[in-house]
């Protein structure tokens, strides 16, 4: 096995890893080319396409009024190969998916918006802005004659139509419309030279608030009576944004017809990430604009920065600390009584955390939710408590904690084996020496280690109430 290993062929030396801003700039590369793909402008505000827009981007699209996916089926159909013909194999690979038939009258989105929620009783205005492409197609004038004045020869390649980009804008200076709201009904304003309007329609909403959505519709129609639209006739990429004179609202939660506990813990857990829209026929976005107002409007793509997740404890004591490793956890040469003060150190962290929820405010949520809540902490604690307990009272489960900490730990450095020679490393033949020093910096993540603690008497114990938890 030794002579096996020394022969491999050493892997090639990883790339340096890369920087934090390196991260970055290859993330906003990556959803830029997605949004680029699916979006578009993928070639600019100016592009020229050689295919159809429609066909070309996913995402972002308006089409007039009564257009359907009638005529993409048919196309579909008629460029699709004939894959299964004569045989059952057909039938077998199309199972599952939507027949032709289905979309035939499918209407395509005409409209798309959002809606969030404003104190009612207060004057009202938005200030709304809209942006959007369109693309005209171009056939290239054909040429009679071939260079040199031959007559082209018969069979020659045809030159192919492009599609060329115009950007829109409403207002056309490129600043934002003050709309001022009544306190209910609807106004409505031409934006694009008549291409298009913006709606925004005001309803009382729950709770004392008034319910504001801005939509953006295209009002070209379609004649034909099979839906057949003109790619000329669509809006692509398109934006809307609106910014409220007055502080937004928390969205109104929908009625719910049974009780959920758990949506309602949720909902008190993350009471301090609100949703503040909803959109229609796409994502809303929201951010700051200042003065305590706020930004708001469609997205066909979101994308969002989840900030990096640590299990790291801030202020965590030195007992607590030391709980976490491995090495200390599964050596035998460990005083027994100085383990379980470390775990027990673990514990009582905790129970402080637990005790400064007693501080936080919930206002607007019941009362019964942030009961059962900290009855459910309060029950992990005293869990936990008793898994120490049980180690202390008896030397075999102790015996089979040191094991399973030290199957853990030689786990994590056959691991760490395999990783190094992945960067380049030399492979260590040999087994593992669990107390050697070099394996002194395995630890459990503070999490990981207490759900042991909490799990340790129902796995002891077969009577133990909490015996069939999963």
């Amino acid at each position: 096995m030794t002579r096996r290993i020394e022969s491999l062929s050493k892997p090639r030396s990883a790339s340096p890893p890369l920087t934090v801003q390196e991260k970055r700039a290859a993330r906003d590369q990556l959803v830029a080319t997605l949004r680029g793909d699916f979006v578009g402008p993928s070639l600019g505000a100016a592009e020229d396409l050689p295919e159809r827009p429609d066909k070309r981007y996913l995402m972002g699209m308006l089409f007039p009024r009564n257009a359907t996916a009638a005529p993409v089926v048919e196309e579909e159909e008629t460029s699709a190969p004939d894959v299964g013909a004569g045989s059952s194999d057909g039938d077998e690979a199309a199972e599952g998916f939507e027949a032709p038939t289905d979309l035939l009258f499918q209407r395509l989105p005409s409209s798309v918006g959002f809606s969030f929620a404003v104190p009612a009783g207060n004057p009202l205005s938005v200030e709304i802005r809209a942006v959007a492409g369109t693309y005209a197609k171009r056939v290239p004038a054909q040429e009679e004659t071939a260079p040199g004045g031959r007559p082209p020869r018969s069979g020659s390649r045809r030159r192919r139509p492009s599609w060329m980009r115009s950007s829109l804008c409403h207002p056309t200076s490129g600043q934002a419309e003050t709309i001022n709201i009544p306190s209910m009904g609807t106004v409505r304003r031409r934006a694009f030279g008549g291409w298009a309007q913006i709606h925004v329609s005001t309803r009382s909403g729950p709770e004392g608030s008034w319910i504001v959505t801005v939509t953006l519709v295209n009002e070209r129609t379609v004649s034909d009576e099979n839906g057949r639209y003109d790619p000329e006739d669509c809006l692509y990429q398109v934006s809307l944004e609106a910014v409220p004179s007055v502080a937004v609202l928390r969205w109104p939660s929908p009625e719910r017809l049974t009780a959920d506990p758990e949506e309602d813990e949720l909902a008190l857990q993350y009471r301090h990430r609100p949703a503040l829209a909803v959109g229609h026929g796409c994502a809303a976005d929201w951010r700051p604009a200042g003065d305590g107002r706020t930004r708001i409007g469609v997205e066909f793509l979101p994308s969002v920065e989840v900030a990096p997740v640590t299990t790291r404890i801030r202020d965590l004591d030195e007992r607590a600390s030391r709980a976490l490793n491995l090495q200390r956890l599964q050596s035998e040469a460990a005083v027994a009584d100085d383990l379980l003060g470390d775990l027990r150190a673990l514990v009582d962290a905790y129970a402080v955390w637990r005790r400064g929820l007693d501080e936080e405010l919930t206002d607007g949520h019941p009362a019964e939710v942030r009961e059962r809540i900290l009855v459910s902490i309060d029950e992990a604690l005293w869990r936990m408590r008793d898994g120490c307990d049980l180690l202390a009272r008896d030397p075999e489960a102790l015996q089979c904690f040191r094991l399973a900490n030290r199957a853990m730990l030689v786990q994590m450095a056959y691991s760490g084996r395999v990783k190094s020679a992945e960067r380049g490393g030399n492979p260590v033949p040999g087994s593992i020496d669990p107390d050697d020093a070099r394996h002194a910096d395995y630890e459990w993540r503070p999490f990981q280690l207490a759900y042991l603690l909490l799990v340790l008497r129902s796995m002891w114990d077969e009577n133990d109430p909490f015996h069939d938890v999963v």
